[in-house]
């Protein structure tokens, strides 16, 4: 007997009451509610306004594309050989010091560590919303075999120290005085592109299969069958000879910024034939559709209809290309920069490359990947933003 009331009390503390079981489960469920309910909310709230979650999405597939682009760049740079990180520098020093040298360059560049520890320095490095104390200069201190740090600054990117081109400057400095020329010169050849390109191709388009269509389309092939290089130099020499007569600058003026008109007209015209001959094509298409049709049925002429009607539907994709114009003056401004002696960061991109400053490499590959995702997400929010019909597309599918 007292064995059957032992064994029951033994059940009892491990097999807990049904009241006790149902208490517990709905503590449970009540904690699961309120971890839940903020989620619900965002989810609800994203439902209800699909412009925001569409420009979220945008924006963190922007971001994602930048970590990426840098990573790639991280381990494709990590594949060559140590000599290209420091190259020249220790030519100018006695052999017998150079080893040291070398390896105070890796230690100061970590190249020395593991390298998944060098690239989550190297992310919190250029993450910008940390200030960093950097050195802005450094020198090698013979007596000690040291670098020892003559200027100091605080930067919230800090994209490393040079050792190839600028011996022991920093990098950021350098690109932040180079790249307002480089910008000048993309915004101005944009703005040339879109003054020519966008009547170009709606004079073609409204004149299609007619005389100023077929100049148009000859201008267009001349421009893309010849490559850049080849009209920047044939440019360069018309103003270096005519230089006398006509006054124009025939390369780059430090502190005159009349001298980099040129540049921006050359690449603005090989923009220009990509840009008309895109709109030439959508707004022949447009001038084929149905609402047109029906616009000339009602007796509307030939202008109302491409200015008052096909205009207004093509807004919106001509308003998206405009970021994509600038991206391609900026990305065109390599050669035009070399041939003018512009300062930029296209001429400095090559310089990089050929004397294999691959801090200054992976510096600009990651400032050029910013600005062309910038650029076509700006594109894309413009795009939402002035047509109703992705907004509603997105509400639909959400």
């Amino acid at each position: 007997m007292s064995k059957g009331i032992a064994l029951m009390e033994e059940n009892t503390k491990n097999n807990p009451s049904p009241a006790k079981e149902g208490n517990f489960q709905k503590g449970f469920h009540v904690v699961i509610d309120g971890i839940k309910k903020p989620f619900r909310k965002i989810s609800d709230f994203m439902r209800n306004h699909p412009l925001v979650s569409y420009s979220l999405r945008r924006i963190g597939s922007a971001l994602l594309t930048i970590v990426l682009v840098i990573i790639a760049t991280f381990f494709l740079l990590r594949m060559l050989p140590l000599e290209t990180y420091y190259g020249s520098f220790i030519q100018k020093f006695p052999i017998a010091s150079r080893p040291a040298i070398i390896q105070a360059v890796l230690t100061k560049l970590g190249l020395n560590k593991p390298v998944l520890e060098q690239l989550f320095n190297y992310f919190y490095q250029i993450l910008p919303f940390i200030p960093k104390e950097v050195c802005s200069n450094e020198v090698w201190d013979v007596s000690q075999s040291i670098f020892v740090c003559s200027e100091t600054t605080t930067v919230f990117v800090n994209f490393g120290t040079s050792f190839t081109i600028y011996p022991g400057a920093n990098v950021l400095p350098i690109l932040a005085e180079q790249m307002p020329k480089s910008f000048i010169v993309g915004i101005g050849a944009a703005f040339v592109e879109i003054l020519i390109g966008y009547p170009l191709g709606i004079m073609m388009a409204k004149y299609h299969d007619k005389v100023p269509d077929r100049i148009g389309n000859i201008f267009i092939v001349i421009i893309s069958s010849i490559p850049p290089i080849v009209y920047y130099y044939t440019i360069y020499l018309i103003l270096l000879v005519n230089y006398i007569n006509w006054g124009i600058p025939f390369q780059y003026v430090p502190g005159n910024n009349f001298s980099l008109i040129p540049p921006m007209i050359i690449v603005g015209i090989a923009g220009a034939a990509d840009i008309s001959l895109w709109v030439r094509r959508f707004m022949v298409d447009e001038l084929n559709a149905d609402y047109v049709k029906f616009a000339r049925a009602k007796g509307l002429s030939e202008n109302t209809i491409l200015f008052k009607h096909v205009f207004r539907n093509a807004l919106v994709p001509f308003i998206r290309t405009i970021p994509a114009a600038f991206l391609f003056s900026l990305m065109g401004s390599y050669f035009v920069e070399r041939v003018f002696l512009i300062p930029g960061i296209g001429d400095m991109l090559i310089t990089a490359i050929q004397r294999q400053d691959n801090t200054f490499v992976q510096a600009l590959v990651i400032i050029f990947a910013f600005i062309s995702t910038a650029a076509y997400l700006l594109g894309d929010l413009i795009t939402v933003l002035f047509d109703p019909r992705v907004a509603l597309i997105a509400k639909k599918g959400d």
